[in-house]
């Protein structure tokens, strides 16, 4: 290590997980907008939905509440208790 580059780290500094400092030059740290764009034309459908016709969402949303009640009750008594344990 030449002094142009000193390690500036205190004794209770540790490198980021993976070794390197460097954050990777291709991440930009914001937004995916693909993620964020696909969502939001998802929730704005979801909405123009209940808008157009509140009978035909209530409907389909008692029926999966009921699906979800009936095929996937197990799933949380299984997962409440292994909360618990």
């Amino acid at each position: 290590m030449t002094t142009d580059q000193q390690d500036t780290r205190t004794p209770g500094d540790h490198p980021p997980a993976g070794g390197s400092e460097d954050p990777p030059a291709n991440r930009s740290g914001g937004v995916d907008w693909l993620v964020f764009g696909v969502t939001a034309v998802a929730s704005v459908a979801f909405v123009i939905w209940g808008i157009a016709d509140r009978v035909s969402l209530a409907t389909q949303a008692a029926d999966g509440k009921e699906w979800v009640i009936a095929k996937g009750g197990w799933l949380f008594v299984l997962l409440a208790s292994l909360f618990v344990i």
